[in-house]
């Protein structure tokens, strides 16, 4: 049928005026010098056009809906591919003829820039879901019953965030590996999300929070958890120095230092952001058969309190997380009070003054009532929360609220850019450190 209609569209183009006047100017040169021998004439006819045929003579164009269609050498690549993967994609049109396709899409992220990453696969879940849809006629009345049911079923492999951010975690199945305790050989797990006894709410909670970001978490086997901006900011810079090996270290000390190094840099750091870490256990550390999707936790908080105050029940409840999946699995690390006044460690007060300086740099003199109060601690506290340092009329103290991310980005500017500067890490940040980043064969699962 359309091999009958292309070649009557074709046969059109001999009777356009053109065709017809170029035919009669070749014709009469060619008619004049035969003519004393085998007099020619010649013609335009097409041939029998065959799908090959019209194939090598089409050419596909692209670009902007409202603009004007070009070679496809004049659009990005991710388009380019974008009009591949939609070829494909045209191919589903078969689907109605059984009751199930598979459309397996391995890495798309290799292909596509974010924003397509996203959109395609929000047009394959589109499909998908649109497959289960009862069959209708025309009219609205129900289809044949005994028809294939023409579902569809799409997999995505994937190592971008962005692609696992699009999609619930109910969807989700997280590849991992264990050591075989036998074998002593590495072996793939699946472990996917549903199976981890999540409640709807906790999915729909850790559906808002994984953003693209956050969702790093489930690709990488160790992790750190953190309440706010300020750890997450400076934790780096204290990694560089905890981690570093001593002037004049041996070859090979130094070369494990730089592997400690590697793995903490390797190792995915979530900000929680006071939204609470109990959903976030779950998520990493419950176990689907032999295999978890995190292989070494290490929970950062403050107490709130202080030291001689002992830990609040939620710092106890994480030890009994500890006790549950084992110290090797999970680490918790709590400051006393919070992160501020751990940075106040003997020998630190200059490199905090030039950090607090370069938030405010016309505030020396609130500098000196710190230095100079009973309990530098407290007022050095009180600069970024002013109602922990009230004064003596149980006011909050005055001044501009320093802000904790401005002065925690500005800190550890300092100790990068100057590594050779003492300073004295709070052990408990330093202890989360050396965890996370100590070498460690992953612990069968009981």
């Amino acid at each position: 049928m359309f091999l009958d209609q292309a070649q009557e569209a074709l046969n059109g183009i001999i009777d356009n005026d053109v065709i017809i006047r170029l035919q009669k100017e070749i014709n009469q040169p060619l008619e004049e010098f035969t003519a004393g021998a085998h007099p020619q004439e010649a013609g335009f006819q097409i041939t029998d056009p065959s799908l090959a045929s019209i194939a090598r003579t089409l050419q596909m164009m692209l670009g902007d809906a409202s603009g004007v269609l070009g070679p496809l050498s004049s659009s990005g690549l991710g388009y380019a591919n974008a009009l591949y993967i939609a070829t494909v994609l045209a191919e589903l049109r078969a689907l109605k003829d059984t009751d199930l396709t598979v459309l397996l899409v391995e890495e798309p992220e290799a292909h596509l820039h974010p924003q397509l990453q996203t959109l395609l696969l929000r047009h394959l879940q589109q499909r998908a879901r649109d497959s289960r849809l009862p069959v209708q006629e025309d009219g609205g009345a129900p289809g044949n019953p005994v028809a294939p049911a023409g579902h569809l079923q799409v997999v995505v492999t994937t190592h971008s965030p962005v692609l696992s951010a699009a999609v619930s975690v109910r969807d989700i199945v997280v590849m991992t590996r264990r050591r075989n305790t036998d074998t002593r050989r590495w072996e793939g797990r699946a472990i996917a999300v549903s199976a981890l006894g999540l409640t709807d709410k906790e999915i729909r909670q850790i559906d808002r929070l994984l953003d693209v970001t956050r969702n790093a978490l489930l690709y990488a086997p160790r992790a750190i958890l953190v309440e706010g901006l300020s750890e997450a900011l400076l934790l780096p810079a204290l990694a560089e120095r905890v981690l570093a090996a001593p002037d004049g270290a041996k070859p090979e000390d130094a070369r494990i230092a730089r592997l400690a190094l590697e793995r903490f840099h390797g190792t995915t750091m979530l900000l929680v952001d006071g939204v609470g870490f109990p959903t976030y256990l779950k998520l990493l550390l419950t176990p689907v058969g032999d295999a978890r999707i995190a292989q070494r936790i290490a929970l950062i908080t403050d107490t709130d309190q202080a030291t001689e105050e002992g830990n609040p029940q939620r710092v106890l409840n994480y030890d009994v997380e500890v006790e549950r999946h084992g110290r090797e699995r999970l680490g918790i690390f709590a400051g006393a009070r919070s992160l501020e006044p751990q940075l106040w460690q003997p020998g630190n007060e200059d490199v905090l003054r030039d950090a607090f300086l370069a938030c405010h740099p016309q505030s020396q003199h609130r500098w000196d009532a710190v230095l100079e109060s009973d309990d530098p601690s407290r007022a050095f506290w009180g600069l970024f929360d002013p109602d922990k340092n009230p004064d003596e009329d149980g006011k909050p103290a005055k001044g501009t609220k320093v802000s904790k991310p401005y002065f925690a980005q500005e800190l550890a500017d300092i100790l990068t850019q100057q590594p050779h500067r003492p300073f004295n890490i709070p052990q408990y940040l330093r202890d989360a450190i050396e965890y996370i980043a100590a070498a460690g064969e992953q612990v069968p699962t009981e």
